[in-house]
């Protein structure tokens, strides 16, 4: 399985978006912005992981030298969540701003128009 460029994730995530009608939306674009930085951050990881292994070893004054997890390693779960957490709001985002949201919002809810008194309930229109 071919790995996704950074230009074929974000020209999806943006189809996406403009299909929405979130596109030009300001928090969408810095969420946008914000995934595909921590993916950079994930491919450089990912990259010293296969260059420099899961272990490095440090050695000391005297020659003596023990081993431990890479750097790469310890972060790139932090990073990874961190980036799925950031995909999840960037679909939210897309669901919740998109124009069918608000068409849904716009929608005259009958148990609201109930509750307030509406027209079915005796209120004469304005």
């Amino acid at each position: 399985m071919s790995k996704l460029t950074k230009e074929q994730t974000a020209e999806g995530i943006i189809q996406l978006a403009e299909e929405a009608g979130v596109a030009d939306n300001a928090i969408f674009k810095k969420t946008l912005e914000r995934y595909l930085t921590l993916q950079e951050i994930l491919d450089s990881l990912e990259k010293s992981m296969a260059e420099d292994g899961l272990e490095v070893k440090k050695e000391y004054v005297k020659g003596r030298g023990n081993l431990y997890a890479s750097p790469a390693a310890k972060e790139y779960p932090k990073m990874l969540d961190c980036a799925n957490k950031t995909a999840a709001t960037l679909m939210r985002i897309i669901k919740n701003f998109s124009e069918s949201a608000n068409e849904r919002a716009g929608k005259k809810d009958d148990l609201i128009a109930a509750i307030n008194g509406g027209d079915d309930y005796g209120e004469e229109a304005d």
